[in-house]
């Protein structure tokens, strides 16, 4: 099995160093190398009413600042991948864990290398997908990695490699999505998502997102909640569509 170190990069406000010290703890003994990237505050962010909206054509309700906050935080971690010399890293947010599996991260890389489709991916380890998605032929490791048509939401815990870090920098620097689901974007349009079925990353029961209150996240129109659905069910068929032609 492949020892070489795998840089992660970890998510982790300022006013939080308790998350820093946790996060340490947890991927203790393993061959990943935590960075801080200090994240962006959405208290301290200054944006318009105007910026808030651009979520309401798709979800039907406007930004939380927290959620923008992160948007920015996960760009400037990307941001700081790409400055390094690595061809994969790990972004992580600060309530990951490293699952006991973990352990075999590096075998996956060590594949991903090896083969045409790693060369431009993004792989979710902390939320297996539950449907809409394909075994790449025989497992070649301990944990199979999957073709996942409908990419799971979730960005606690993502191996990028270069490609295609740099790619969703290029689309997707001006927040129009959470930045969970822009990722799901980029998986429908450039079909570069991949998972495993093993969790290697889980979070932490103890800990509460600090992105913030959502306040009225949940209160919308009937035409406002139809947005939300209708962005649902566009990735949905688009992830049929793909999984049935094996895409």
């Amino acid at each position: 099995m492949p020892t070489h170190e795998i840089k992660a990069y970890v998510i982790n406000l300022d006013r939080s160093p308790e998350r820093w010290e946790l996060i340490k703890d947890s991927f203790l003994n393993t061959n990943i190398k935590l960075i801080r990237v200090p994240a962006i505050d959405g208290a301290d962010l200054k944006v318009s009413q105007a910026d808030l909206d651009k979520l309401r054509p798709y979800h039907g309700r406007s930004f939380q600042v927290g959620e923008l906050g992160c948007y920015y935080s996960h760009l400037k971690a990307l941001q700081t991948f790409l400055e390094g010399g690595d061809k994969f890293s790990l972004i992580l947010e600060d309530d990951a864990r490293a699952a006991p599996s973990i352990k075999r991260l590096p075998q996956l890389v060590e594949l991903l290398s090896s083969k045409d489709y790693g060369t431009n991916c993004m792989v979710n380890l902390a939320n297996p997908p539950r449907k809409y998605f394909k075994k790449l032929g025989k497992s070649e490791i301990s944990t199979p990695i999957v073709r996942t048509f409908r990419f799971p939401i979730s960005g606690m815990g993502i191996l990028w490699s270069r490609p295609a870090a740099s790619e969703f920098l290029r689309l997707h620097s001006q927040p129009l999505l959470p930045v969970d689901c822009a990722y799901r974007e980029l998986n429908r349009t450039h079909r570069n998502g991949y998972g495993v079925l093993t969790r290697l990353i889980e979070g932490s029961a103890g800990l509460s997102s600090e992105i913030g209150e959502f306040g009225d996240r949940n209160i919308r129109s009937i035409n406002q909640g139809w947005r939300l659905k209708a962005w649902r069910i566009k990735h949905d068929f688009s992830a049929l569509r793909q999984y049935l032609a094996g895409e």
